[in-house]
């Protein structure tokens, strides 16, 4: 989870644009998933009880959810933000992109 206060951090120095963000935070998804796994093992071996268990993977659940949601926001953001500037910037007529 130290990736999302990293995310944080560059987004205040103004280092982080769109792209970043979502790879970030695609990133901090990944280590909810290991702290998922991490509390399914703790409980399997008695450290915390079914209980406890519980209470967290509803948080660390709802935390990966929360991540899914941005990240699909941020990526329709984007996907939004690029048609508009296609939209206000035609190709001129008569040039060819082809490579």
């Amino acid at each position: 989870m130290e990736n999302i206060f990293d995310v944080k951090c560059l987004f205040n120095r103004g280092q982080l644009e769109n792209g970043n963000l979502i790879r970030f935070l695609g990133i901090s998804k990944g280590s909810a998933f290991e702290t998922e796994y991490q509390l399914l093992l703790a409980k399997d071996l008695n450290y915390i009880t079914n209980e406890e268990y519980k209470l967290l993977l509803a948080k660390i659940q709802s935390i990966i959810r929360r991540l899914t949601n941005l990240i699909k926001s941020l990526k329709n953001h984007k996907l939004k933000t690029i048609n508009q500037k296609q939209v206000l910037n035609p190709k001129p007529r008569g040039v060819n992109n082809a490579h």
